[in-house]
């Protein structure tokens, strides 16, 4: 997979939408589970865990 680049913005209560050609590329769907972590100030590392 390359790279893939798009452009969002934080919506109601926090909210960030990613795009769903992101989420279709990366086969992530309603009620996955996710590890969020936060690397210094201007990165976010997203990784899908097994339940």
């Amino acid at each position: 997979m390359g790279r893939i680049v798009y452009l969002t913005n934080i919506g109601h209560n926090g909210r960030i939408q990613l795009p769903r050609k992101v989420l279709d590329e990366l086969k992530w769907k309603e009620a996955d589970s996710f590890k969020i972590e936060v690397i210094g100030q201007d990165k976010v590392e997203i990784k899908k865990v097994k339940k």
